[in-house]
């Protein structure tokens, strides 16, 4: 829910709201989330993680062209996502995020995995 409301209001998605489409207190998402900036940065930790291990299942359960194009598919949702969060998660931390940088291993991990499978380009 607070990918879905970030991806839709960005910056402007308040906690409150979020909570309550959740169906949890206030009081729970702030003990975890202490600031609309901490969860921000687990949503996009999160997503980042995903797209990371959706490669690896991919690659394992996929035949390799099939495996690239289905990732392939989900990274184009990803960069989608990251256009409209990453403006608002980098007003709410002051500047770029070193998350949003720290994100960048996990992706090349993903796309060199892909990319240097034999056969997959051919």
């Amino acid at each position: 829910m607070a990918r879905e409301a970030f991806s839709r209001f960005g910056a402007d998605a308040g906690l409150d709201d979020i909570a309550k489409q959740t169906g949890v207190g206030a009081g729970t998402l702030y003990r975890h989330f202490p600031t609309q900036g901490a969860l921000m940065e687990a949503v996009y930790r999160s997503e980042v993680e995903k797209l990371a291990a959706a490669e690896r299942k991919f690659s394992e359960t996929m035949p390799p062209v099939e495996a690239l194009r289905t990732w392939m598919l989900l990274f184009v949702d990803h960069i989608a996502a990251k256009q409209i969060i990453a403006p608002a998660l980098n007003r709410v931390a002051g500047g770029p995020s070193k998350l949003i940088e720290g994100s960048r291993v996990l992706v090349q991990g993903a796309t060199l995995s892909r990319s240097c499978t034999p056969g997959v380009l051919q």
